[in-house]
C-alpha cells in the first residue's frame, strides 16, 4: 500500500462531541457520519493501529487523519491531513527449484554423529517417511531442514509453481525406445534449445513421464499451464 498527501496541514475550531464507547465526531474535519478514532492520553504517540472493512473488489482509498489538542479556553483545534491510500496485489511468490542433490538435516546417532541426506534419497521414500521427515522442526549443524531445502518434494514452495532438477520428462524417441532428460540437463541448454523443447507436445508412448512443460515448469516458464514465449 503506497501513501500520498492530498493537501497540506489545515487547522480549524469545532466543538467535540462524544459518543458510544469513546469514539468521538469531528463535525469540522469530518461528515457526520464518520467516527474517528481518538486518542486522549497524555502518552506520546508514536504509532495508531487500527482495522476497518473494506469493499472488494477496491483499488484506492482516502484516509482523513485528524488531531486534537485541547486549548485552554475550553474550545479544541483540529490539525487534519487527507491521504491517498493506493491498494495493489504484492508480488507473486517466486518459483522454486529444488536442488535434488543439496543435502539437508536428518538426524543424529548415538554416538553424536550428524547424518545428512539430499533431496533424491528423499524423493524416494513412501509418502509417511518424507511427511514424517518433512514436518522436522530442528536441525543439528550446518544443513538445514528438509521442508526448506526440498521444497518440491515436502510441497513447502511458497509458489504454485516449483520443480526439482532430478525430474525427469519425456525428450525423444530413440530406435523405438522413450528417451529421457531430467530438469537439471534441460537448464544447461540455450536458450532457443530450452524453448524448442519446451514446445513439444510429443508424448511418452509408454505414459511414464510428462513432456518437459509440464515436468519442468520454472526452467519452461509454463507455470499454471501458459505456454512458453
Amino acid at each position: 500500500m503506497t501513501v500520498s498527501n492530498e493537501n497540506d496541514v489545515s487547522a480549524d475550531f469545532f466543538t467535540v462531541e462524544t459518543i458510544d464507547g469513546g469514539i468521538q465526531k469531528h463535525p469540522f474535519c469530518l461528515a457526520d457520519d464518520i467516527p474517528a478514532i481518538t486518542h486522549n492520553s497524555r502518552a506520546v504517540k508514536t504509532a495508531i493501529e487500527f482495522t476497518m472493512n473494506v469493499p472488494e473488489p477496491i483499488s484506492g482509498l482516502r484516509l482523513d487523519t485528524t488531531v486534537v489538542r485541547n486549548k485552554e479556553n475550553g474550545g479544541s483545534n483540529c490539525y487534519y491531513n487527507i491521504y491517498n491510500l493506493d491498494f495493489s496485489d504484492p508480488p507473486p511468490p517466486s518459483p522454486c527449484i529444488e536442488i535434488s542433490k543439496k543435502k539437508f538435516y536428518w538426524k543424529t546417532k548415538k554416538n553424536g554423529k550428524v547424518v545428512n541426506k539430499n533431496c533424491i534419497w528423499l524423493a524416494k521414500k513412501n509418502v509417511d517417511e518424507i511427511e514424517n521427515i518433512c514436518a522436522m522442526m530442528e536441525a543439528e549443524g550446518p544443513k538445514g531442514l528438509a521442508k526448506d531445502v526440498c521444497q518440491a518434494t515436502c510441497e513447502t514452495c511458497p509458489s504454485e509453481c516449483f520443480q526439482a532438477t532430478s525430474n525427469k520428462f519425456f525428450y525423444k524417441m530413440k530406435k523405438g525406445n522413450p528417451f529421457y532428460k531430467n530438469c537439471l540437463w534441460l537448464s544447461k541448454r540455450t536458450d532457443d534449445k530450452i524453448a524448442e523443447i519446451c514446445l513439444k507436445e510429443n508424448l511418452d508412448p509408454s505414459d511414464k513421464y510428462p513432456p518437459a512443460m509440464i515436468g519442468c515448469p520454472v526452467t519452461c516458464e509454463s507455470c499454471g499451464g501458459v505456454e512458453p514465449q
